[in-house]
């Protein structure tokens, strides 16, 4: 069918007011986007929504439960079917939730570029230690971080001058102490920033030579989207990740990034950008230039006007 008027796109309404708030934006929405909503709570906004005949879309970017509990699983399963359509940010979501809603539409990850301009690299306090950097959700990703990168930043440390920057730790105790005792490795960790300021994210990720993005191959990395390796692409800044979920397919290895699947595949890749200045600038600016054609958010609003029939 064909839809025109208004979007509400409602996004982790968890508190009373939130609820109520999300009921009237709904009353006068002819599109309703619910973005990683699916709790029994939220079922009932979605009841609410179809009886009151509004167009419902589930827009999803994760697996539905990091934990897979069953209960999670199940409640976005009923979502996903109870829906008019999905908006899937990788083809393995896409996968998982088509036999249950045939209206499913595969809408990748995005950048908006206006957020990440490009620009002259920040000095730096050694020019001659290459910096290495990770950034992100450290309470999430403690197990993916110190599993694939204490071996390769042990061995690396050991024969050139770098500096990692872990930025995003959430105050994690481990995560602090295990880098930080990685002999001859100069180490920056911040907990937290202001994560709602775009230029506190580009101003972070400027100071990296080096982007990283590890993944242990498990059943909620799987459906994961790869928006850290497009957040380093978007800047110019080569990146090395593990070939999991959509990285593989963001990523072409060794012309626009590289793919690691082991400590050792970890070493030699980092190794190989260590020793080539050239390298990092011609993958840094190859990575810029896919996401400008394939992965910017305009592209992005095309997809979801198509997939939603607005016009």
């Amino acid at each position: 069918m064909e839809k025109k008027g208004f979007v509400c796109h409602l996004h982790l309404c968890q508190s009373r007011f939130q609820f109520i708030i999300a009921f009237f934006k709904i009353l006068f929405s002819d599109i309703i986007i619910f973005q990683k909503c699916f709790s029994r709570y939220h079922h009932i906004l979605l009841s609410v929504s179809k009886l009151l005949n509004k167009a419902t879309y589930l827009d999803i970017d994760d697996a539905p439960s990091p934990n897979e509990s069953p209960i999670t699983i199940d409640n976005f399963d009923k979502f996903v079917s109870k829906s008019h359509g999905v908006l899937a940010g990788s083809q393995a979501l896409v996968n998982y939730c088509q036999p249950k809603n045939n209206n499913t539409f595969l809408i990748p990850s995005s950048i908006k570029l206006s957020n990440y301009p490009l620009g002259e690299k920040q000095k730096l306090s050694s020019s001659s230690r290459i910096h290495l950097g990770w950034i992100g959700n450290g309470k999430q990703y403690r197990e993916d971080l110190i599993s694939i990168l204490v071996d390769p930043l042990t061995r690396l440390a050991a024969e050139y001058p770098i500096h990692f920057y872990l930025i995003g730790a959430c105050y994690l105790e481990e995560i602090h102490d295990t880098f930080e005792a990685i002999p001859n490795l100069s180490t920056e960790i911040k907990d937290q920033i202001d994560w709602s300021d775009p230029s506190k994210v580009l101003s972070e990720i400027h100071t990296f030579d080096i982007g990283l993005y590890p993944l242990l191959n498990n059943n909620y990395n799987r459906y994961k989207c790869g928006f850290k390796a497009l957040e380093y692409m978007a800047l110019g800044k080569p990146v090395v990740a593990s070939p999991i979920g959509a990285n593989s397919l963001i990523i072409n290895h060794e012309a626009d990034g590289l793919l690691a699947s082991n400590p050792n595949e970890w070493y030699k890749c980092i190794e190989k950008l260590i020793h080539s200045p050239e390298l990092r600038s011609t993958m840094g600016k190859a990575g810029r230039s896919k996401v400008e054609m394939n992965y910017n958010t305009e592209a992005a609003a095309d997809l979801i006007i198509r997939a939603i029939n607005i016009s």
